[in-house]
């Protein structure tokens, strides 16, 4: 990846969480009555915010279920929301009983059960509280309106760098498409892309032969499951009628069960692997790394163990942009064994510091 910094920094792996997208830039300009794009800890609270009428429904729906289950005083994450639909279905399914867990019906006083209903009355909301806080009541072409900081790492980034998101959101992918020469959605993705309108939607100006690696390893929004592959939508964040499919594991404590549902999560999740063992430099945006996030945790750590038998190098450069230090010294501490006397580590309140400090606003690196 080029960058301004005086020590090269090599092969590179950029790690995009939720705080990268709060940090977007230049998209719409923010009003206080307005979502901003959510974190896991305020989801809720972002989703009371949203304004375009056609969401309501599905929101006073969503927000009914979580005043019955939770009672008036109730505070959720997403995570633990999710936990509890996730165990609840477990209970029932194996241990076989009847929990009476409902919620009322879009159409009708009839109820409907949790599994069926709740989940995707989540991913409405999820699309509704997306794309108020990325582009106002109604989403517009994703790939004109982008967030300049995606777009400058975006532009520095070489053929061999990848791009590891944990977000739904599809920023990374609109500002590789429009500022990357090595973006390619057939091969990038790390998966089979069906090769139709939205795929070419998609498709920028990649060089020939070439793909850099984006590895959405909680899926996303624009990806439409199609017999094993994945068919790519153009205006992901739209809803016209009736709910919306896509590819996504839920926040839940045991994604590993998640993952088993979804093939492709498999080999995403091994190339993620192999480039982090392989990277010179990490950089991470806005991500937390959970404690709870088990298989996350391990995909980390297990940098220093090598690929393949051959141990990896020690790092050229660690970066972190996140302005909580409990934080960073929780990331500092995971990849502790990938540091030597000659790593470079750099820590910033935020995105925007991060790429003023580490690129060239043209995205070559040059001075």
């Amino acid at each position: 990846m080029q960058s301004s910094l005086p020590v090269e920094l090599g092969d590179t792996l950029v790690v995009l969480g939720a705080g990268a997208t709060r940090a977007s830039a230049e998209l719409t300009p923010h009003h206080p009555e307005h979502p901003e794009p959510p974190l896991d800890s305020d989801f809720f609270t972002q989703l009371q915010r949203v304004r375009n009428r056609k969401h309501q429904a599905s929101i006073k729906l969503l927000l009914k279920y979580c005043w019955k289950e939770f009672g008036p005083a109730w505070n959720l994450s997403m995570e633990s929301f999710f936990n509890h639909i996730w165990y609840s279905q477990w209970f029932v399914n194996k241990v076989r009983v009847r929990t009476g867990a409902t919620v009322p019906s879009r159409t009708s006083g009839e109820s409907i059960k949790v599994k069926k209903d709740v989940q995707q009355l989540f991913r409405d909301c999820l699309l509704a509280v997306l794309e108020e806080s990325l582009f106002g009541q109604h989403s517009q072409d994703c790939l004109k309106l982008r967030c300049k900081w995606h777009d400058l790492i975006a532009a520095s980034a070489d053929e061999k760098d990848t791009f590891v998101s944990f977000n739904y959101d599809c920023l990374i992918d609109a500002s590789l498409c429009q500022r990357s020469d090595y973006w390619d959605p057939l091969h990038s993705y790390g998966f089979p892309v069906v090769d139709d309108g939205g795929c070419k939607y998609w498709r920028g100006n990649a060089k020939p032969n070439t793909a850099i690696k984006l590895l959405k390893l909680h899926g996303s929004v624009n990806w439409q499951q199609k017999g094993n592959a994945i068919k790519l939508l153009q205006r992901p964040y739209t809803t016209q009628k009736g709910s919306r499919r896509f590819v996504i594991i839920p926040p839940v404590v045991a994604k590993e069960t998640a993952l088993a549902s979804a093939p492709i999560f498999e080999r995403i999740w091994q190339i993620a692997y192999k480039r982090m063992c392989y990277a010179r430099s990490v950089i991470i945006c806005g991500y937390s790394l959970p404690p709870a996030d088990a298989l996350a945790n391990a995909l980390f750590t297990a940098r220093a163990h090598g690929f393949n038998g051959q141990p990896s190098k020690a790092l050229e450069y660690l970066i972190i942009a996140n302005p909580i230090k409990d934080v960073r010294h929780r990331l500092i501490r995971t990849f502790r064994r990938s540091i030597d006397s000659e790593t470079r580590v750099l820590v910033f309140d935020g995105m925007k510091e991060m790429c003023q400090h580490c690129f060239r606003a043209d995205g070559t690196g040059r001075p």
